[in-house]
């Protein structure tokens, strides 16, 4: 008689979420375990999709880990070859997180300095209300026509005031207006 282990394929993700942690962890375990030994970077004893949940991953290969261990099924090289890519792919999730956090603290911040500048601009050169009003909207990108919509005027008093701010403030197009009023 044969004494192979037997080899379990997940071909469906749900298959993967009904199983316990670990279960799917001795099966990703194996998949690791093969992926070593062919010095390849993917298992052929495994099939899966990525769209499993990356934490129940971890969760699974760390009780396959923790399970062996307790058994002595595994070489301690086994054991800390786990260990290390258990650590990494957490590592990985705390680095992307950090990034996302600090990317988003900057675009706050930024738009944020950019409001700063147009309060602080719009005082500089004495723009009323008004004025100020239709200067957010067409810096925001706005068409005369959305902008008077906006605003309850029409378009021919969105382009007056606009004429009043290129007079106050010394420009002579957008361009001008969104470098001088930003920054």
């Amino acid at each position: 008689m044969s004494s192979r282990k037997k080899r379990h394929r997940i071909r469906d993700p749900d298959q993967a979420c009904t199983m316990s942690p670990g279960v799917v962890g001795v099966i990703l375990w194996q998949a690791c375990q093969g992926a070593l030994i062919n010095k390849i970077g993917t298992c052929r004893n495994v099939e899966m999709t990525y769209s499993v949940d990356p934490h129940f991953c971890f969760l699974s290969i760390t009780t396959a880990i923790i399970y062996n261990l307790l058994e002595k099924q595994m070489s301690l090289l086994w054991i800390m070859g786990g260990l290390t890519v258990v650590a990494l792919a957490i590592l990985n999730l705390l680095l992307i997180r950090k990034y996302r956090t600090e990317r988003q603290q900057r675009l706050t911040e930024t738009e944020l300095n950019k409001e700063q500048n147009l309060i602080r601009n719009c005082e500089r050169y004495h723009l009323s209300n008004r004025e100020a009003d239709v200067l957010r909207h067409i810096l925001a990108g706005h068409t005369y026509r959305s902008a008077a919509e906006e605003l309850f005027i029409s378009q021919k008093t969105v382009d007056a005031h606009l004429r009043k701010i290129y007079a106050k403030s010394g420009v002579k197009n957008k361009v001008e207006l969104v470098v001088k009023f930003y920054s």
